[in-house]
């Protein structure tokens, strides 16, 4: 279950440092957790025969859009 939780947040973090968090994260205000857009783009890519995302480390990743996803900036 751990590992699946790290796969699916690294896949949300290279869905947004790659530039797609829209093709999967439609929400207004951009809510969702990492977590949540991996889990998506997963489906969204078995569903559509995409390609997954390659999958960076998170420990050496900064976090590309800190505290934008609460409109705190």
């Amino acid at each position: 279950m751990a590992v699946a939780t790290l796969f699916a947040t690294s896949q949300g973090l290279a869905v947004v440092d790659g530039g797609h968090r829209r093709w999967v994260d439609t929400h207004w205000f951009r809510g969702n957790s990492y977590f949540r857009i991996g889990c998506d783009w997963i489906k969204v890519a078995v569903l559509n025969a995409w390609n997954l995302m390659s999958v960076s480390l998170l420990i050496l990743t900064p976090n590309p859009l800190w505290l934008h996803a609460h409109n705190i900036v």
